[in-house]
């Protein structure tokens, strides 16, 4: 929630809730009971967490107020909200809707058959270490005004592959070698342990 990614978005979100929950692709709200009557635990310095800030309450009734009722049960309330971007799409005004599913690598999105060159959203926020594949072959990513992640593809293509690939092996070995040194350090002071205490006026 604290990072810059995040941080955008929600300014963006408190700015015009409605315009930008429909560009996240926000199909349906759920509004519980505990919103308007929050329930809290005996114990006050949580009360903070249980409730629903300000902010966050302003955005759900802006887009409530603009979204059609679904369901309602037991105290919850569905709420549908019409003309959400697609999860990714072809820029433009019609906004294609393209075939996409998710894996713990990112997103993969079947692009064969749009027109070449075409740019596609996918409705993800960048990270830093955010990668685009175009058949398997390295693409530029880069943002929209909304900061997800738009391609233009360089010609026609299958497949597109929207990854997070954070340098992995960098920081393996990061960790590798302060481990390392952990561990001599540790046995280090173990080592003196066993020894006992240096007499005065004797050098180690």
């Amino acid at each position: 929630e604290s990072s810059s990614e995040n941080q955008r978005m929600l300014k963006l979100l408190s700015r015009d809730p409605v315009q930008a929950a429909r560009a996240y692709g926000v199909r349906w709200l759920i509004w519980d009971k505990l919103f308007s009557h929050p329930v809290f635990s005996p114990n006050p310095q949580n009360n903070e967490v249980e409730a629903l800030r300000m902010p966050e309450r302003k955005i759900l009734l802006a887009v409530r107020n603009q979204a059609e009722p679904a369901l309602a049960a037991d105290g919850v309330e569905v709420y549908r909200l019409k003309d959400a971007d697609p999860l990714a799409f072809i820029e433009g005004p019609g906004k294609e809707p393209l075939s996409l599913r998710f894996d713990m690598r990112g997103a993969t999105v079947e692009v064969a058959g749009i027109p070449p060159n075409a740019s596609v959203v996918v409705n993800v926020l960048r990270r830093p270490w955010t990668r685009a594949f175009a058949d398997g072959h390295p693409i530029d990513c880069h943002v929209d005004a909304w900061g997800r992640v738009i391609v233009s593809l360089k010609g026609s293509a299958r497949v597109l592959e929207v990854l997070y690939r954070p340098p992995w092996m960098l920081s393996g070995i990061a960790g590798l070698g302060i481990a390392i040194v952990g561990g001599i350090f540790g046995w280090f002071l173990r080592l003196r342990e066993k020894r006992g205490p240096i007499p005065r006026g004797m050098v180690a």
